[in-house]
């Protein structure tokens, strides 16, 4: 029995040692160009944009990397936009490269950006799919990403919320607390719209003081 034991106990003490040695790795995995794309399609603008990036990496500080255009930039870049409706192309946008300067501070590069843009021939659609189709050499296999749009005819506000305020005004508290003020209390509604999940309300309010 103490034979035993006392091999065991010299097989862990190589094994201990052995992993104790061996203390250096790499901190990065080997570099992927992996393509970051952002893009809002809004059919109320004329012109269309869309952000083509990749990701970057370096043994040195990340930060002065950021702050540097080619670090973020593919070598190459071919992209279209193809408006598609049951499966078929309608239109096909090629996008065009624009630099963009006047940038805000912060931790990414100010000098200048790289964007690219397209104006369609007619204003965005509702009812097709928009697909976004990128070629680069760094990458081997086609980028590709679709969208539907929110469909804007179908975003409406309640019909007697518009009617009630338009006859009968909004009204406030009177500066005498003696009187007795009826108020009206308007609630806003709205019928949401396909595709459409999640809604911010702005209210502009107009008013003339009369002393």
């Amino acid at each position: 029995m103490r034979v035993i034991v006392k091999n065991i106990l010299i097989f862990l003490s190589i094994g201990i040692i052995g992993v104790s040695c061996n203390t250096d790795f790499d901190l990065n995995a080997p570099y992927q160009p992996i393509p970051i794309v952002y893009s809002l399609l809004d059919q109320s603008a004329d012109t269309q944009f869309v952000k083509i990036n990749k990701s970057f990496i370096g043994d040195g500080n990340n930060v002065e990397y950021a702050g540097v255009n080619d670090s973020v930039l593919f070598s190459s870049v071919s992209a279209r936009i193809e408006e598609l409706q049951n499966g078929n192309a309608l239109n096909t946008y090629d996008l065009e490269e624009l630099w963009v300067t006047n940038l805000q501070n912060g931790l990414f590069y100010e000098d200048s950006q790289m964007v690219y843009y397209f104006v369609p021939s007619s204003p965005l659609n509702d009812e097709s799919t928009y697909k976004l189709i990128i070629e680069t050499n760094e990458i081997g296999e086609p980028i590709t990403a679709e969208t539907d749009l929110i469909d804007g005819s179908g975003l409406s506000f309640n019909f007697l919320f518009g009617l009630s305020l338009g006859l009968n005004g909004l009204q406030l508290a009177d500066v005498d607390l003696g009187t007795n003020n009826v108020y009206y209390d308007p609630l806003i509604k709205w019928n949401t719209s396909n595709n459409g999940k999640r809604y911010e309300l702005l209210l502009k309010f107009n008013y003339n003081e009369v002393t």
